[in-house]
């Protein structure tokens, strides 16, 4: 459904998504730096935080081993640190990932201090994400 405001000509009428809103406002991804499958990704979660409000919004990858995974969010606009939290191996406990971009590349860092919050439009086809170590280091 959508909703008009106001009586502007037509050429100027805003239409609201906000009852119909059938898209998704973020989709997150990861992907292993070795760019080989990753059973740490294979049932991963990821998770948004809104850096004003503190709401969180939790989903959990997929169970498929695969070198890169995605997660879909239906959120509010606004600034999310987004944070990986990935699946135990026979090798690797899990682990909690921040999405950072030290050294102006976006990845995932064990360092929470370095987490950048990424921005989030309504609407808008948000896809952030970046790259992990398989070994746990910084």
């Amino acid at each position: 459904m959508y909703q008009h405001r106001g009586t502007l000509p037509a050429s100027q009428v805003t239409l609201s998504r906000h009852y119909a809103h059938s898209d998704y406002d973020l989709i997150v991804y990861a992907a292993s730096a070795s760019r080989d499958p990753s059973a740490q990704l294979s049932g991963a979660s990821a998770t948004v935080t809104n850096a004003t409000t503190g709401a969180s919004f939790s989903t959990r990858f997929s169970t498929l081993l695969d070198n890169e995974q995605t997660a879909q969010f239906q959120i509010p606009s606004g600034q999310y640190l987004v944070e990986l939290r990935t699946a135990a191996t026979s090798t690797t406990p899990a682990r909690a990932l921040w999405l950072a971009r030290p050294g102006g590349v976006y990845r995932y860092v064990s360092d929470r201090a370095q987490a950048v919050p990424v921005k989030v439009v309504f609407g808008g086809h948000n896809f952030w994400g970046g790259s992990f170590s398989e070994t746990a280091s910084r």
